[in-house]
């Protein structure tokens, strides 16, 4: 879809429910600031083009639109990821975006939650012994890890495989990693 050169200034959220087989949207010179939450939830779109828009931050979310090969940010005075992130190319942006939604994720379901039954509580670490322990204030225990891999045997949790994007990944089995990489790191 050719937008460009419109003086359009939003887009609604209900664009990509309503156009479920978009595949290509040019939004190029227009007087855009922001993107919807809902491109996130996208499964067709495979470029987008936004050059020359005031647009300043890209949405955590559209790290979910795993079909998106083509992304042209030029003159967009985006800060947010940063520049370095955005100079690497669509495929890091969208890895980016997906783990600060994650990552988000993480921190809210972690403020809500709160250790069970605990006022406040404490986290021990020893760096001689890897091993980690969450107490209540009452000395009760509510969490231990106990980590005591030889190192050839440690898991790198650096960075998502490469056939995160294919989405062939469960999204649960997925969130669910990066929650337990966020946990161990």
């Amino acid at each position: 879809m050719c937008l460009q050169e419109n003086r359009i200034s939003s887009i609604s959220g209900s664009l990509f429910s309503s156009l479920p087989q978009l595949q290509w949207l040019d939004l190029r010179k227009n007087l855009i600031t922001s993107l919807p939450v809902e491109i996130g939830s996208h499964r067709c779109l495979t470029h987008l083009l936004l050059e020359a828009n005031p647009i300043t931050e890209l949405p955590a979310e559209l790290g979910n639109v795993i079909t998106l090969r083509g992304l042209s940010l030029r003159d967009c005075p985006i800060h947010f990821p940063a520049k370095e992130v955005l100079q690497q190319g669509c495929y890091t942006i969208l890895q980016h975006l997906r783990t600060v939604l994650a990552e988000r994720e993480v921190s809210e379901r972690r403020s809500l939650a709160g250790p069970p039954h605990c006022s406040s509580f404490q986290l021990y670490n020893s760096p001689r012994s890897p091993t980690s322990a969450i107490a209540c204030s009452e000395n009760t225990l509510v969490a231990a890890m106990f980590v005591s891999l030889p190192a050839e045997n440690e898991l790198q949790l650096v960075k998502l495989p490469d056939s995160s994007v294919d989405g062939s990944a469960d999204e649960d089995g997925l969130l669910r990693f990066k929650e337990l990489k966020y946990e161990l790191m």
